[in-house]
């Protein structure tokens, strides 16, 4: 991705702007919907071939591998693009994701939270601010079937709830809600409740109002909008 990149300031961003939001010589292609909703082939074909009148010359003498690249890394500054021009307030979202919300009882961000859930801290770098919406309110739509709640019962009435992470013949290990791991010989279970239900809280949509919903979005977007202030804060050059 640093090689695209490159190539995209080098070849590209003096008219579509180093975040792709359009100049005066060039439209907007990262966050434009007549862009977004173009599948890659054609945005490959834009590139190789050109636009002459557009004004946009041919790169097809950079190959087809270095094209597909600045290809993947447009659709990536889109979707950086687009959780950095999302409203809301990021401030609140943390409170609400480690306070009202309990993401973080289960998901970590920057090193705080639960291991239950996976790691967020870049979960803005490979999706798109939708894309988080739709999994909040309606987790079950892309629930991972490892990731489902299940409660053990062993023999002896211990009851514990998780997600099971490794399983055998002879054997299952269940991460509880705190995180701990339990190695449980089957031997030793009575009973395995597979409720099917998703780990991830299922009722957001009630619990929280459209305001902190759009505030806990802007978090999880944080990663995307740090990289994007980084990409355009200024150099300072050496003096003489």
């Amino acid at each position: 991705m640093a090689k695209a990149r490159r190539d995209y300031e080098t070849r590209c961003s003096s008219c579509h702007g180093l975040d792709g939001r359009g100049g005066e010589r060039a439209p907007n292609i990262s966050t434009a919907p007549a862009i977004i909703d173009q599948p890659d082939r054609n945005i490959y074909t834009m590139i190789h071939d050109g636009r002459p009148a557009k004004g946009m010359p041919a790169f097809d003498y950079l190959g087809e591998a270095r094209i597909k690249s600045i290809v993947s890394y447009l659709r990536a500054m889109g979707r950086r693009s687009g959780w950095v021009l999302a409203s809301g307030n990021p401030q609140h979202g943390e409170e609400l994701f480690f306070g009202k919300a309990e993401c973080g009882n289960c998901h970590m961000m920057a090193g705080k939270g639960g291991f239950l859930g996976s790691d967020l801290t870049k979960y803005a770098e490979t999706h798109a601010p939708a894309e988080a919406r739709e999994a909040i309110l309606k987790p079950g739509n892309s629930a991972d079937p490892n990731q489902e709640m299940q409660e053990v019962i062993t023999r002896e009435g211990e009851r514990i709830t998780g997600v099971v992470r490794n399983e055998d013949n002879f054997s299952l290990q269940l991460q509880g809600t705190d995180g701990a791991f339990h190695n449980i010989m089957k031997s030793d279970v009575a009973h395995v409740d597979r409720s099917g239900e998703p780990a991830m809280h299922v009722v957001y949509g009630q619990d929280l109002a459209a305001g902190e919903l759009n505030d806990l979005i802007c978090y999880l977007g944080r990663s995307a909008r740090q990289e994007d202030y980084d990409v355009k804060k200024p150099v300072a050059r050496p003096t003489r």
